[in-house]
């Protein structure tokens, strides 16, 4: 999705471990300036198509993390990956995993961003 002189690409595999679902994608400045690019892991949401939502996994990291403002700066033609993990704690590449098992009956997985950097309500489909 190429929006703002930045495009933004979800791997469709969807990572499933312990209870646990991780999600990676990246993000490419295709200005020709450095943005700082501003984020609360919080603005991100998953469900399901079946009304199921997956909180966010918090592990070892401080309890109002997601809630704080984070940045990282994008160079000029850059990629940033961002990913999943199970310590997503000092990384602003890392964002966490969301806590759930799909269901078996379940078809399809949102990825909703609800604000980061220039991008608002996006969603982002997984069919299963």
């Amino acid at each position: 999705m190429a929006y703002k002189e930045f495009e933004i690409f979800f791997d469709p595999n969807i990572r499933a471990d312990n209870g646990l679902l991780f999600f990676d994608f990246t993000l490419q400045n295709w200005g020709d300036k450095v943005v700082v690019l501003r984020y609360r892991v919080n603005n991100f949401m998953v469900y399901d198509d079946l009304g199921n939502t997956y909180p966010l996994y918090i592990g070892n990291c401080d309890a109002d993390l997601p809630y704080m403002d984070r940045q990282i700066e994008v160079n000029p033609v850059e990629i940033i990956e961002f990913e999943s993990s199970y310590s997503w704690c000092s990384s602003e590449d890392h964002i966490p995993a969301f806590i759930g098992v799909i269901p078996m009956n379940a078809e399809k997985i949102y990825f909703h961003i609800s604000e980061f950097g220039v991008y608002k309500d996006l969603t982002f489909i997984f069919d299963l």
